[in-house]
């Protein structure tokens, strides 16, 4: 596993812990933030290989961060990963992870599913 580097933004400091140490332990170099302002500020200084994004948070939402990112010269091809409560697994599976063109996966998650999708799909 080489040392690629994932920034999660999401609100819930409980999924920031888990994504942080479970990936961590996958091998990556992890950096959080828990707001949408902040977590662009982050991937604007630190080019992260991907970004894990909730899409339901408070202030400025996923999408809106992800708008940004795409505006931005810096940020625009930086894989994301959308983490969400607002879709079941069997939405999930039914959609092969895949929902406007992004991978979405549903919460709750596996960290180490994550990691594979991560490596499997956006890094090969």
């Amino acid at each position: 596993m080489t040392s690629k580097t994932i920034l999660v933004i999401d609100d819930e400091q409980d999924i920031l812990f888990m994504l942080d140490k479970g990936l961590t332990l996958q091998g990556y170099r992890v950096l959080t933030a828990d707001n949408g302002a902040d977590g662009l500020k982050l991937a604007q200084q630190e080019q992260p290989d991907t970004i894990i994004l909730d899409v339901a948070m408070p202030e400025m939402d996923g999408p809106e961060v992800a708008t940004h990112l795409r505006e931005n010269a810096r940020t625009r091809e930086i894989p994301i990963v959308f983490l969400t409560a607002l879709i079941s697994k069997e939405e999930e599976a039914h959609y092969r992870h895949f929902v406007a063109n992004n991978i979405t996966l549903a919460k709750p998650f596996d960290t180490e599913e994550l990691a594979e999708l991560i490596e499997s799909t956006i890094l090969a």
